[in-house]
């Protein structure tokens, strides 16, 4: 109210009407009281008001983030969408310093870099893909018509006109204009991070180091001009390093330092697959699988997203099933999966292109190809059926897992093969490689057994920092670590009929 009150005194020198937006998450019992409160100081500034409900909590609409970053997503979204009915030119916010001082040290807690510590933009875009079929409903009030200069159509800006005022200058020109506060209960509640900062971390800084929060608002300025020079060089890399066909060229940027090839893989991705957040552990998945340059392979980025490397460019893939005409997000999910990582089409094609790999490298030297039962059965049979050279086959099954999400260390065999491998070509063939140690154990047995040669075709390959180095010669994907069922992998027997690779929701195994 402190931001429509100061807003109102100047709107004739902006030349805009202004209109205020309560967005009532559906989080609280008493939400509705609050709107109610804002609409009446909103007539008491004589300011047009329009107070609009979710019909989904917040939660429901994004399963997979946090209450406070899901509500913080439809909030945005709700304001943007507001102002884009009406033409506005930009959205308000009230954020001031600390709110600030707090987003860049909750950035610096979860280790992001210089584009984190940056934390809010006095001026930016909509932090969210605006959603024309976002549901929800007006509750009072209704948006006016508003004269603007910029088109409709537009994205509004997103602007945060108090973000260098303290608290409490912001408080003092309430009180001087007699605004009551409107107080969120949940702000108290320390269960949340933010709030954590806000009620605990900061005031413990401000009595050791006071002048602490102005500090760190201080330093997101000059971390934003750092990130600024950056991005423009990051921009122009982009221009000379992306095709056409929205491909980026590895030779662009191979040879930048390791900050910028991070920089310019995110940019890409970016553009390519639009304001879905991607992990830091993805894009150094997908610099690592460029410096590495083994054509053909691909890395997992999530929701349905894969990077893959051909002949020197990265391309970023999402499978769309124009049978079913959906895309990988929209096949039927069984019980107990959280989501799909890698759907069926994506398995075919990637399959295909390994078995060529394989028809070229041994010819009519007719390989072994050794399946590692159970979870490798699904993959062998369509990479065999894929392959087009005369092969044979052969079958082991050794146990790490049982029942449990976690490698249990021990690696034991179950069936070992029906014959001979002396002096033959041999080619292991496994669903996934975990912890690394059962494939260890599995070559080091089948190696002195003295094979022609020995190599390693895997479908998965987990991104796991602690895991065994083991030399895999073809690799279907990179995944995060992550316990992943279907396409012949299994929790406690089943999933394995699944068509695709998914990640087992952790509610399945939370008693372990």
């Amino acid at each position: 109210m402190a931001l429509a009150a100061g807003l109102r005194r100047v709107r004739d020198v902006l030349g805009v009407e202004l209109l205020l937006v309560h967005v009532d998450h559906l989080l609280r019992a008493e939400s509705g009281e609050e709107a109610a409160r804002a609409a009446m100081l909103a007539q008491r500034l004589s300011l047009p008001f329009t107070s609009r409900a979710l019909k989904l909590s917040p939660s429901e609409i994004h399963p997979h983030v946090g209450v406070e970053e899901a509500a913080r997503r439809e909030r945005y979204g709700v304001l943007f969408e507001a102002a884009s009915e009406i033409g506005a030119r930009a959205v308000a916010t009230g954020h001031h310093e600390a709110d600030q001082a707090e987003t860049v040290l909750l950035h610096l807690l979860r280790g992001s870099g210089v584009h984190g510590a940056a934390g809010m933009r006095e001026w930016g875009g909509a932090p969210y893909p605006s959603a024309a079929s976002r549901d929800i409903s007006p509750k009072m009030g209704r948006p006016p018509a508003c004269e603007v200069s910029t088109p409709r159509g537009r994205e509004p800006a997103l602007w945060r006109p108090l973000l260098r005022e303290p608290r409490s200058a912001i408080g003092a020109y309430a009180d001087c204009l007699g605004l009551p506060w409107i107080e969120d209960a949940s702000n108290t509640d320390v269960s949340f991070r933010r709030n954590a900062i806000r009620h605990e971390v900061m005031p413990l800084l401000e009595a050791r180091f006071p002048g602490a929060t102005a500090a760190l608002a201080r330093y997101a300025d000059l971390a934003a001009a750092d990130d600024d020079a950056l991005q423009r060089m990051t921009g122009e890399a982009l221009e000379g390093g992306v095709d056409p066909g929205g491909r980026l060229r590895v030779a662009a940027f191979a040879e930048q330092p390791l900050g910028m090839r991070r920089r310019i893989v995110r940019g890409w991705l970016a553009r390519a697959v639009g304001a879905e957040e991607i992990s830091a552990s993805r894009i150094d998945a997908v610099t690592a699988l460029a410096q590495a340059g083994r054509g053909g392979s691909c890395v997992e980025i999530g929701r349905g997203w894969t990077v893959c490397l051909r002949r020197g460019m990265l391309s970023a893939e999402r499978w769309r099933d124009d049978r079913q005409g959906g895309a990988m997000g929209d096949e039927p999910r069984a019980d107990g999966v959280a989501r799909i990582l890698i759907d069926a089409g994506q398995i075919r094609e990637r399959t295909a292109e390994m078995a060529k790999v394989l028809d070229a490298e041994y010819g009519y030297d007719v390989p072994l190809l050794v399946g590692v039962l159970n979870g490798a059965v699904t993959f062998m049979t369509d990479l065999m059926r894929a392959m087009t050279i005369p092969l044979e086959i052969d079958f082991m099954a050794v146990s790490s897992y049982g029942a449990a999400t976690q490698s249990s260390g021990v690696v034991r065999i179950l069936k070992d093969l029906d014959r001979e491998i002396e002096g033959r070509r041999v080619v292991v063939v496994e669903d996934i490689v975990d912890s690394g140690l059962t494939l260890q154990y599995l070559l080091d047995v089948l190696g002195r057994r003295n094979p022609r040669d020995l190599r390693v075709v895997a479908l998965l390959k987990k991104d796991k920092p602690d895991a065994l180095e083991v030399a895999v010669d073809e690799i279907g994907f990179t995944i995060p670590d992550e316990f992943v069922i279907g396409y012949g992998l299994d929790y406690a027997g089943k999933y394995r009929n699944l068509p695709y690779v998914a990640v087992l929701d952790p509610r399945m195994y939370a008693g372990e």
